[in-house]
This record gives structure tokens, sequence and C-alpha cells, in this order.
């Protein structure tokens, strides 16, 4: 299940796959709460198992889905036995405020997909995967291979980065600068020019 601003013409449930449409949810007066028992809730096939989130840049329009939303349709997926899978390309490495931007959902996924910003610029990506995953793949392995794998250098400049952002507190700063930031552009809305401002940590649009 994909969680996106709009219906994707690409994505057909035929083949498994449910775009979730929150636009609805983003004026809802109850998003605070989200009843389970909403109609746009009710819509999502029974059978959903896996959910695939990624939180707070779907389509590139840096939107956030109520916190209430996202924890419902974890539990939808954990009542099938699925797994929460987070993409954190674009949300990750403490551009919102945190570590991962699924920390602002309490929440903990299965799976969490990490690139960019892990690198600082080379192209490498990290896939995070729990306890419970890692030993499920363990009792029915699998085969994967590319180019790129185990590459060493990949895996010392991603070590550097790490080490760099606990040295230099990146994280901290980046919610502390993010929140001064904000509350600047926040001051520019105008409702003529500027309409609005959305943002969490440096990760901000108007």
């Amino acid at each position: 299940m994909l969680i996106s601003d709009h219906y994707s013409s690409v994505i057909n449930r035929n083949e498994g796959w449910h775009s979730f449409n929150w636009e609805n949810c983003r004026t809802c007066l109850k998003k605070n709460e989200c009843d389970p028992n909403c109609e746009a809730l009710q819509n999502i096939p029974e059978d959903i198992s896996e959910f695939i989130f990624e939180p707070g840049s779907a389509s590139g329009f840096v939107r956030f889905p109520p916190k209430a939303l996202i924890q419902n349709m974890v539990n939808i997926a954990r009542k099938n036995k699925g797994k929460i899978i987070a993409n954190e390309v674009t949300t990750g490495i403490g551009r919102t405020g945190k570590r991962f931007g699924y920390q602002h959902y309490a929440i903990e996924p299965d799976m969490v997909s990490i690139g960019k910003g892990i690198g600082n610029g080379y192209p490498v990506s990290v896939a995070v995967l729990s306890l419970a995953i890692v030993k499920d793949l363990e009792a029915k392995p699998f085969k994967y291979s590319q180019s790129y794998q185990n590459d060493p250098l990949g895996a010392a400049i991603v070590h550097e980065v790490i080490q760099a952002i606990k040295d230099n507190d990146v994280i901290a700063n980046a919610e502390r600068k993010g929140e001064m930031f904000f509350s600047r552009l926040n001051s520019l809305v105008d409702s003529e020019i500027v309409l609005g401002v959305r943002g969490r940590g440096l990760d901000v649009r108007r």
C-alpha cells in the first residue's frame, strides 16, 4: 500500500497495490483522532498487508499526513501480519529534525530505505531491517546481487558521515534552525503571493 497525494496511474489494484489518497484527510475536522471507521479507511482492501510510507515528501510537495492516520494504517497492516516499510531516502538522516521522518509518527517500521544524505553526495544506499526480518531471511534466504554491492568505499563513507553527524550534533541543529527558519518563512505568509509554509527541521517548502 502506498500513501500519496493523489492516485497514480501506474498503480493498479489488480496488481496487488492500493494507493491511498489522503487529500481529504488534510482538512478533516477529526484528523487528530482519525476514526478507524472512517469511510476512507474502510475503502482499503481487507487483505492489505505491507504498508509503504514516505513520511513527508509525497510527490515532492513536502506534505505531512496526520499522525493518527498513519497509526491507523500501521494497525491495519499489523492486523494482517504485514510489514511496515519507511522510505527515508528524502526524509532521513536528520532532515526533519529527527534521525528519521517516521519518528514523528511514533511507529516502528520493519524496514527502512536510506539514500542520498547517508553518503553526503557519494552514491550509496542502505537497507535497514528489523531483527524479525533478519530471522525471516535466515530461515528463507534468497540470492540478490548488483554491481555496487559490498562496496568498501561506500561503507567507509557512510561510517564517516554518521560520525560527522554525531560529532557536530547535526540533527539537533537541524531541529533548532528549522524552527527558526520556519518561523521566519511563516511571517511572510500574506495569502496573496505566499499562501502557506510547510516544513519539519530544515526540510521546508513554501
